[in-house]
Formats: structure tokens, sequence, C-alpha cells
């Protein structure tokens, strides 16, 4: 089972596997919490699963979050915050 929380909005999602590759998803709050890590697994799984190390994450000034895989000039993305 996986389980998100965000104690700000009081957000909540519980993936809970029911199969082999079935699972079922609840979630509750003004946030979908889901959906803002879908595309973070997405990328992980079509850039071939890559090692936690290999990413790293920049955080700006004015609070955006950017992830990062093997260098901050390198593949990456924008994150909810």
């Amino acid at each position: 089972m996986l389980s998100l929380y965000d104690e700000a909005s009081e957000s909540w999602a519980r993936l809970t596997p029911s199969g082999v590759r079935v699972a079922m998803l609840e979630h509750d709050g003004p946030r979908d919490l889901w959906a803002e890590r879908e595309p973070v697994l997405t990328h992980w799984a079509l850039r071939g699963k890559p090692a936690p190390e290999r990413y790293g994450l920049t955080v700006e000034d004015d609070g955006s979050h950017t992830l990062w895989l093997d260098s901050p000039s390198g593949d990456s993305f924008s994150l909810a915050v």
C-alpha cells in the first residue's frame, strides 16, 4: 500500500494493490495527490526505473521545485508544491 497525505490541505490518497497489475485508488480533499505524483512515476518508468540517487531536486527562491535526472541541466520537470 502507498499512502500520501498533505497536512496543509488535509488531502490524502491511498493506492492498494489488488492483483498483479491492478490497484485500487482512493483519495479525498481539495488536492488530487495521486494526479500530482503520477507524472513522476511515469517519468521514472519510461527512463528505465533509475535509482533514486540519480535524481536531484532544485528549489528556487520563489518556492518552485524542479526534479531532475543526472544533472540540473538534464532531463527535468516542475513539481506541484
